[in-house]
């Protein structure tokens, strides 16, 4: 593994943790290296700097292979919220986020309210110097907040502090995925791409082994029965345009002792609403099911695979949308990686 610190290649990182969820939340980190080493590279004045652009690689050397062939893999980019210096170790621990950071310390102060979801996206991406990735949308913000003077700031009529806050919930109402990958925003519709799965097999006692296997070290399979059987979503809205109440619930039939599952947004229309009721319900009964797992480290699984579980002869059997991958790398404990994942949209939730 490999630190880079504005720009440039530093020797002596000890240790790595990166969080790299799948959608809507900035990616995390924190690496432990020799301060000692930095100093040498870039001078003292890091200590004071303003700002610390940061960027984890790590590499995977083949058998055989001279370090020369090494190929780095980045893992995050982003900027440092705090370093902590330890005197006598010489050493420095850096926490961040990714380049996500960038939207969620950008306050609000335009209205869009005549632009597009994907628009809005393509705008904040460049206010904060991201290249943006997006699949384009076609109604107007307006529309969604029925407001009657548009020209007014559309964080006074919601509770946007940030452009990421703005995004996520656009994303929401869009029923899309957004998240930073390096420079690069990305706010696109949600992929189902089956033709590269991440296996994870169980094979329970036979003549092939006395002990059951498992392709990946641990394994923890939770479900929560507050999602399970008739869990409806209520989304209410009141229209200060139309002056009128706005509800809509999803699946509109449900039989039997409901958990209803309350939301409130402004100035929603009515098919706005459904379709958000709908969304929310969906994330809702993928997290019904949740599987958790540790591995050997690889450089290969991203937050945007699927994985499917298999051998364990229940409903479990599944495909899962991969929700977090947590990598850990150092110097004395090696290199692992955890996998949370969720029930895929596309497999649906498993009846109560």
């Amino acid at each position: 593994m490999r630190l880079i610190v504005d720009g440039a290649v530093v020797n002596g990182c000890r240790s790595a943790e990166i969080g790299l969820p799948r959608s809507s939340r900035a990616a995390s980190f924190r690496i432990h290296a020799s301060a000692t080493e930095i100093t040498r590279i870039l001078g003292l004045g890091w200590v004071d700097a303003d700002q610390l652009d940061v960027a984890v690689e790590f590499g995977m050397l083949p058998s055989g292979a001279d370090e020369e062939d090494l190929d780095w893999v980045r893992m995050v980019t982003g900027v440092a919220d705090r370093i902590s210096l330890d005197q006598a170790s010489g050493t420095v621990s850096f926490d961040g986020r990714d380049h996500a950071a960038r939207l969620i310390d950008l306050a609000l102060q335009d209205g869009y309210l005549n632009k597009t979801a994907s628009e809005i996206a393509a705008t904040l991406a460049a206010r904060c110097q991201l290249t943006a990735d997006l699949d384009p949308t076609s109604k107007l913000v307006g529309q969604y907040y029925q407001i009657q003077h548009t020209k007014s700031a559309l964080a006074g009529f919601s509770r946007h502090a940030n452009g990421w806050d703005l995004l996520a919930e656009l994303a929401d109402l869009e029923g899309y995925e957004l998240w930073v990958d390096g420079t690069t925003l990305h706010f696109k519709k949600p992929v189902s791409d089956m033709s590269d799965l991440f296996e994870v097999h169980y094979a329970p006692p036979g003549i092939q082994s006395a002990s059951p296997t498992l392709s990946i070290s641990h394994l923890t399979m939770d479900r929560s029965f507050g999602l399970t059987g008739s869990v409806q979503v209520k989304v209410s809205s009141w229209n200060s345009r139309q002056r009128q109440q706005v509800t809509a619930r999803y699946p509109q039939t449900v039989t039997g002792d409901i958990r209803e599952f309350q939301v409130i947004k402004p100035n929603l229309l009515q098919d706005d609403a459904e379709l958000l009721a709908q969304n929310i319900f969906s994330r809702l009964r993928a997290h019904e099911r949740v599987i958790s797992g540790s591995m050997a480290g690889e450089l290969d699984l991203t937050a945007r695979h699927r994985l499917r579980l298999s051998g364990t002869g229940t409903s479990w059997d599944r495909i899962y949308t991969i929700d977090r991958i947590e990598r850990e790398m150092s110097l004395d404990g090696g290199f692992i990686q955890h996998i949370t994942a969720r029930i895929d949209s596309g497999e649906g939730a498993a009846s109560g």
